[in-house]
Formats: structure tokens, C-alpha cells, sequence
């Protein structure tokens, strides 16, 4: 019986560089050599397949570490959770983007500066960090203050209720940015591998 490559299942050869060149040199041989020859035959395609395999296997590999060494992240808000985030992020060798409305970074933890020429600031946002509640956000929390991105907040602070005025017993601490709340993101996201944009706005 008579046996030609036409005859055979052509989805069975892989559509490789490699498969191309099998089936021009075989295009049209018949094998009529008997079971022998189809032995050949069938070697000779399974070696062509696990060379494609092979090669397959190997560029993946490639674009895998390609993509891996390129790989680039976008965080959205510059407050403390998305500069952490960056940060985090960047120490581990990744190129990061943040993206902020604002005209600062900070967030909720933001400064503002008046326009003027005095040049006056205040913080936006959140008053004051209170003592951490949890050990994670405390390991963090302390070494901010070993670094001097945040400091004690001193002084006498009152409560106003209508016509009562009510002084604060000094009990609980409270923490602050330094010099100004915004501090903690803007050394968070000082890093080689962190970018940030300004005044970002989406289109929908």
C-alpha cells in the first residue's frame, strides 16, 4: 500500500519554521518501502516536533524574562497607602508610576500652600496620626520617626462645643508629619524607580 505525505494528516505537523521545511522536502515522496520506511517517517516528524517544542519553550522562557525585567506598575493617589505601595513596589526593583490629581502629593495627608507671596502652608487632610494600634503599622511608624519624617505634636489643644470650651487632657499622643504632613509620601516616593504625575486627570 502506497503512502504520500498528501495523504496524511497535515494539522498533525506543527505550522513552524521547521514544519514548513518538512513538508517541502517531502512534499509528493512516496513511501512504499513498506513498514520501515513509514517508521522513518514517523521518527522523522516526531523529531521535527520535539525540535519545535524545544524552540517553543525557549522563546517563552525568553519573552517571560524579558516581560519580568520590564515589567511597570501604575498606582493611583499619592496619600500614604499609594506611596507605601510605590515604594514597596520600587524596593523590589519595579519601575512604578504614581498618578495624583492634586497639585501636591499627600492625599489626604496633602499641604497646601496659599499663592500668594507669603507663601503660607497648612495641612489639608488628616490632623494628626494617633499612637499605632497594630504591630505592622508600628514597625513602619517608628522608623518614620527614626528618621525624622515625623515628630511629636506638642502644645495645648482645646475643643470648642457651641460656648464650652474644652482642654484637652494630654493623654493621647499625636503625631505629625515633619516639617509639614506630607512628608511621609514625599520621602516614601523618593526613589530611583518611582515617577510621579501631577494634576492627572482621566477621560471617560
Amino acid at each position: 500500500m502506497a503512502y504520500s505525505l498528501n495523504s496524511l494528516n497535515s494539522e498533525s505537523i506543527l505550522t513552524t519554521p521547521h514544519g514548513i521545511v518538512a513538508l517541502k522536502t517531502l512534499h509528493n515522496i512516496d513511501l512504499r518501502s513498506g513498514m520501515k520506511s513509514r517508521k522513518l517517517f514517523v521518527l522523522e516528524l516526531l523529531e521535527i516536533k520535539i525540535k519545535t517544542l524545544l524552540s517553543t519553550v525557549i522563546v517563552l522562557i525568553i519573552m517571560l524574562v524579558q516581560k519580568s525585567n520590564s515589567l511597570r506598575v501604575a498606582v493611583l493617589g499619592s496619600g500614604i497607602s499609594g506611596s507605601a505601595a510605590a515604594r514597596k513596589l520600587a524596593d523590589n526593583g519595579i519601575d512604578v508610576t504614581v498618578f495624583e490629581c492634586g497639585f501636591g502629593i499627600g492625599g489626604r495627608t496633602s499641604t497646601r500652600i496659599t499663592r500668594d507671596e507669603h507663601r503660607y502652608q497648612f495641612d489639608h487632610g488628616a490632623q494628626y496620626i494617633s499612637s499605632p494600634k497594630t504591630n505592622a503599622f508600628k514597625e513602619h511608624f517608628d522608623k518614620w520617626v527614626s528618621d525624622g519624617w515625623v515628630k511629636e505634636w506638642s502644645g495645648k489643644f482645646v475643643m470648642v462645643d457651641g460656648t464650652n470650651i474644652n482642654i484637652d487632657d494630654g493623654k493621647k499622643k499625636k503625631w505629625v508629619g515633619y516639617p509639614c504632613m506630607n512628608s511621609i509620601s514625599q520621602n516614601l516616593l523618593h526613589h530611583d524607580k518611582i515617577k510621579v504625575n501631577l494634576q492627572t486627570r482621566s477621560k471617560v
